[in-house]
């Protein structure tokens, strides 16, 4: 390669690494960061305008709507607006967001850390010198004391606001002091700016790793892994697969008022990874475990029904899971048999003037209306208690044992404790800049005629009057305790 061409190969990568560095300069702008923002709140906002898929109760009924608007549909379907919190779109603006906040980071840590006085302390107390010529100094005359003790006043002057609690740095042997109140109050600007990255990631996470689905057990079953017998509500995009998970439901307490339900208890016992332990779920309160939270939100009865033949044989039989209480009915059938079980139940039964209900939920005295059918004819329709058969077709139909199932809302969801932890760092952050603003006082000691002078400014970051007469006041104390006198027209 010739000089000519590697000279033109050198200009080439200058240019290019000029506009690189011309792009990222523009990128981390906050005209950009507000476009960003805007364009996500427009794309979050036309979520409550446009269907999404969540919101159909079926996928015949979001199938009837795309039927209904088919060019509407297609737009929408096309552009995956109806899925408009997981769009690419969506996606692409975060990205940009969570890039610009990194940019944003990076430009402003080196300068936050300046102010918080961990990096560059040496140039923090450069030109202190220059004290007594700025305006506003407040100056504390010590007449009669040595110049050459100048130092040893300093040394007191350090001491007072140590003492105070602020943080001090010295220069020039002492003599020049830099006192600095709530120094880490700046680094609430970097634990704020951080919790937007962690809120997000952690959002991300939630709303890619969320399973939800409901379980229907009955008392006594065991359930362990096998995610095909979720009704599902929500699929993950990552991570599919549940963690190693097995409930038992041990017993069920639901408690009554009349004819509504008050309170339910169920106790369960879990196996999460390789832990086994016991736990109460209710209808408010989940049991949760790492990224698993279980929820009962229904209850019903699980009879066991066995049909025998009228030597005693047994032909079918099982717990069916029932949605019955409350008066409602339901009906079951047995495996590869004609014959349709209709069902209600009275779980506190009572007959007034020959018509049947049930004096509360609570099940103490059980009875079940039954209505055996063959295609459309009646076998046998009657009352039956626990132990009473059912004849009908030369067979036996009868019930002994009775327990609840459970239907659980089980969500598997990664990201909420670094969401929560997020929360936390950017109220702490904001408490930092808020309620603990920085505050530094600027002191130089020196020689004058006949004595030694102390020359004292500083700054506030908001308030500046409030400041000022604080200054004001310690700036008497000092002189005070160090036994000097307030310059000419300076008071507090």
């Amino acid at each position: 390669m010739n000089n000519a061409t590697k000279k033109t190969a050198h200009s080439m990568f200058r240019s290019l690494g000029q506009d690189i560095q011309r792009s990222y300069n523009y990128f981390r702008r906050p005209r950009v960061t507000i476009g960003i923002i805007a364009v996500l709140l427009a794309l979050f906002v036309s979520g409550l305008f446009i269907p999404q898929k969540s919101l159909f109760l079926s996928s015949q009924q979001f199938e009837q709507w795309n039927s209904e608007h088919p060019v509407l549909a297609a737009v929408i379907n096309g552009l995956k607006l109806n899925e408009i919190y997981v769009a690419p779109i969506t996606i692409l603006f975060l990205a940009l967001f969570f890039l610009n906040l990194i940019a944003v980071l990076i430009q402003r840590i080196p300068h936050t850390l300046r102010r918080a006085y961990l990096i560059d302390r040496q140039a923090a107390t450069a030109g202190m010198e220059r004290v007594n010529d700025e305006p506003g100094a407040i100056a504390i005359v010590f007449k009669g004391m040595p110049p050459d003790s100048s130092t040893t006043l300093a040394g007191k002057a350090e001491a007072f606001f140590r003492k105070r609690s602020w943080s001090v740095m010295t220069s020039d042997g002492g003599r020049s002091i830099l006192a600095i109140r709530n120094r880490y109050s700046p680094l609430g600007f970097l634990l704020f700016h951080a919790s937007f990255l962690l809120c997000l990631v952690s959002g991300l996470l939630v709303v890619y790793t969320r399973f939800s689905g409901t379980l229907l057990l009955t008392q006594g079953e065991i359930f362990y892994s096998d995610i095909e017998r979720f009704k599902v509500i929500d699929n993950p995009k990552i991570f599919p697969s549940l963690p190693d998970l097995g409930i038992i439901v041990e017993s069920v307490s639901p408690s009554y008022e009349g004819a509504t339900g008050t309170d339910l208890d169920v106790a369960l016992k879990i196996r999460y990874l390789k832990e086994t332990f016991d736990a109460v779920a209710k209808i408010n309160e989940p049991v949760r475990r790492g990224p698993i939270s279980i929820l009962p939100h229904a209850i019903g009865i699980s009879p066991l029904f066995v049909l025998k033949k009228g030597g005693g044989a047994v032909v079918s039989g099982g717990y069916f899971a029932l949605n019955v209480l409350k008066g409602k009915e339901d009906s079951f059938q047995f495996p590869d048999l004609p014959y349709t079980v209709a069902l209600r139940f009275y779980p506190d039964f009572i007959e007034e003037g020959g018509v049947p209900s049930s004096r509360t939920q609570e099940i103490r005295n059980p009875v079940f209306h039954v209505r055996v059918q063959d295609g459309g004819k009646v076998l046998y329709e009657g009352l039956r208690r626990p132990g009473e058969n059912a004849r009908f077709d030369g067979l036996e139909l009868s019930f002994s044992e009775l327990r609840y199932w459970v239907d659980f809302l089980v969500v598997r969801e990664y990201g909420t404790t670094p969401l929560a932890a997020g929360f936390v760092l950017g109220a702490t952050g904001l408490v930092l800049r808020l309620l603990f603003p920085r505050k530094t006082v600027r002191i130089r000691v020196g020689k004058s005629d006949g004595g030694c002078i102390l020359h004292m400014n500083g700054s506030g970051e908001y308030y500046p009057q409030a400041f000022r007469e604080e200054l004001a006041r310690s700036a008497a104390d000092l002189a005070n305790v160090l036994g000097g006198v307030l310059g000419e027209g300076q008071t507090a």
